[in-house]
Formats: C-alpha cells, structure tokens, sequence
C-alpha cells in the first residue's frame, strides 16, 4: 500500500498503522510491516516471519529479495547474505554473472530507481470458501463464519463501487449420513448494498428456520448479483442529515420472518384494461427483476377511481339505467376500453410465486369491449361503471369507488 500521499489524511503513520491492525484482523490480516519502499516492506514482512527481524536495511537477509532467490547458493558462497553486503560489491561483475534484473531490483528497494506494480485488479465474482473449526449441526452455527465472509464480500463490493443484491450460501454435509451431499441458501435484497449488519440480521432471520439434515463442515458464499452504487456526498448541516434507517431495511426484515408474500407492491403495466394495469409482487424482489412497462398514458380529461372492485359487480337495471343503492345518473362518459384476444400475446404469465392468491383467481379476462362512465346518486355517491358491448346478453356492471 503506498500511503504517502495520504498520510495526514488519516492521522499519521502511527494511526493508519493502528486502523489497519484492528480491521486487518477482521479480514484475516495477522500481519503487517512498513518500509520506505514496497521492497522494503515486503523483505521486513518475510524476514519477520522466518523469525530474523531487521530494522536496518542493509542488515535485511538477501532471501527476502524475491529477484535474489535463483541465485542464493552462488552468493551465499561467496560471503554475500545481506542488502548491505550485496550493495557494496562490485557492479559491472554481479552484472555479467547475474544479469541486470538483480541490481535493478536493488535499485528499487533503496529508491535509487521508480518502483512499477501491476493494479490489483479485483475478480468479477466473489467467491469464498471457509472449512469450519467444528461439525455444526444447528443452522444458527454457521452465522459466526458467515459474518466472517459477509466481511470480506464487504471490501469486494467497496472495491469495486458496488452493491450486493443476491448472494449465495452453500453448506456441505456430511456424506456419511443419509442426507444430500450439500445445502444452499439465496439472500437477497431490495436494493443493492453493502451494508453488512443488515445482512447479518437477515441472514440470521432465514437460518432461524433452516434445519440441517446432518452435520456440515465447510462453507461457501458466492455473489450471484451486483449492481453500481453511486457515491452520495452527505450534508454537513444537521436538517440535512438523513436520521434512521432505508424503509427497504425494515421490509426485508419483516419479510425473513413472515415470508417473501406478506409485504407487496404494484407494478405497472402497459394494458389498458383496468383489471391488468398492475400486479402485485413481492416488495423484496428488486425493481429490476419484474415485468417493467411504461404506463398507459391517459387524457387529463379521464377520472379514474381510487379503488376497483376485486371483481365486477353486476348491477340490477331498470328502464335501461343502471341501479345501485337507488336510480344512477350518468354525468361523464363513455369511456371506450377495447382489448383483443391478442392483448397477452408474447406476455409472460405471472408466476404463482409473484402472484397473490386473490390475483391468481381474479385474472383480467383476455378480450373486453366496455364503455365506462361516471356515475352518482346521493346514497352511492361517485361510481364507476361500464357496459358491456359486443355481446349477446349485454349488462351494467360497477367496477370503481370514487374516494
């Protein structure tokens, strides 16, 4: 990591230093070491780890120098088994028996030349896999490890500027058991975060109602979806802060305990029936993952009521008028709705898992010719109704209540 440019930025050397070995530990990170150029750093971190520390440079073993290693037995004979020893001997015959690769990489270790890395690139699918220290036989054990990998799905989703929306977590059994071989899980959320804590609320929501058909030993997360998210500067000012949490975030919550169905949402659909301008689906899928239609564009001379009876109710007519409640007068209309057999042709039905049970059974019939007014009495108040066309028994039928 090269923190020079950033060092008062984050308090110093002695801070960044502190921030890194308490978050290190969360990612796995047990080590660290420093140096006045990558080489540097790296030759203290392996000299640490054979057990040899040096602070000086010139006193760093030579086998900490990656560029070193083809040639350590023909140096070691030699007498040459530091930086400081390798430095001061002649250049022109290390050159002609080494090659320049060895001095170039010295050079760079002192700073005497720039030092050139390739980017980290991050991969384009997170995937993790974590053996457990123990058997575990209640869902609820696999939570401490799956917080782990939720860590560092985190730093993952922050490198590259994305949110998580599915991702999936996959148990192996215990194959001398009479149970399948392996589990699996899809979390998944709203909206794309990388919120970790909500993560691990819901996670341990759905593991409440997981039961393992035999032990597991290993665990797996994959991300399944991601999408951008965008940087949102914050306000300074205390009226522009934002106080709590999303409204996604207590959907989600509620939904891991009751089920997916028990908060929905409407979508819109480009039909011009009122029955099939929009359907319900569950408010934990993503807006992106449903049928997505630009709406039925109405005149601004339309009125459209606020509520539409689950099912048209068929009216008592009289002389030719409509009845409900008393005698209706019609004061706007008609409105002519016509669909034909081929308005659902190449749409895909809902799904019973998208679907409620009230839609599935009250679907939009496929062809209608109706004309719709407006209509009122002082006992009814504001109605919508229409009459059917084109059809041998034709009737009145009440389908909106006006608010």
């Amino acid at each position: 990591m090269e923190t020079a440019a950033s060092l008062r930025l984050w308090g110093g050397l002695k801070r960044l230093l502190e921030l890194l070995r308490t978050q290190g530990k969360e990612l796995g990170v047990d080590q660290l070491a420093t140096g006045s150029t990558g080489l540097v750093a790296l030759a203290r971190l392996y000299s640490r780890q054979g057990g040899q520390p040096a602070r000086q440079m010139d006193d760093l073993p030579l086998h900490t120098l990656v560029a070193a290693w083809p040639h350590l037995d023909t140096l070691s004979q030699m007498g040459c088994n530091s930086w400081g020893q390798l430095s001061v001997m002649p250049r022109g015959g290390i050159t002609r028996r080494f090659g320049s690769g060895l001095l170039d990489a010295l050079d760079k270790a002192y700073g005497r030349k720039p030092e050139t890395y390739t980017w980290l690139t991050v991969p384009e699918v997170f995937s993790v896999q974590h053996e457990l220290l123990a058997n575990v036989e209640n869902a609820q054990g696999l939570l401490f490890t799956a917080s782990r990998q939720l860590k560092l799905l985190q730093a993952w989703l922050r490198a590259r500027h994305q949110g998580i929306v599915a991702c999936q977590f996959t148990w192996l059994l215990d194959i001398r058991r009479n149970a399948p071989p392996q589990g699996e899980f899809i979390l998944q959320t709203a909206q794309p975060t990388q919120d970790i804590k909500h993560l691990e609320r819901l996670l341990a929501e759905h593991l409440d109602r997981i039961e393992l058909p035999a032990p597991t030993h290993t665990l797996l997360l994959r991300s399944l979806r991601c999408e951008p998210l965008p940087e949102v500067t914050t306000s300074l000012l205390p009226d522009e802060q934002v106080h709590g949490e999303p409204l996604h975030y207590f959907i989600e919550r509620v939904a891991s305990k009751l089920g997916a169905d028990a908060i929905r949402r409407p979508v819109l659909r480009a039909d011009h029936r009122p029955e099939a301008a929009q359907r319900w689906v569950s408010a934990t899928l993503p807006m992106d993952s449903t049928e997505k239609a630009k709406p039925v564009q109405h005149s601004p001379d339309l009125f459209r009521p606020a509520w539409l009876m689950p099912k048209p109710l068929r009216l008592l007519v009289r002389d030719d008028k409509p009845y409900y409640q008393g005698a209706l007068k019609l004061i706007q209309g008609p409105e002519r709705i016509e669909a034909s057999l081929l308005v659902d042709a190449g749409r895909k039905r809902t799904t019973n898992k998208e679907a409620s049970p009230k839609s599935s059974k009250d679907s939009a019939p496929e062809s209608v010719a109706r004309d719709y007014f407006i209509a009122w009495n002082a006992h009814a108040g504001l109605l919508w109704v229409f009459r059917e066309r084109l059809v041998e028994q034709p009737g009145w039928y009440l389908h909106g209540l006006f608010g």
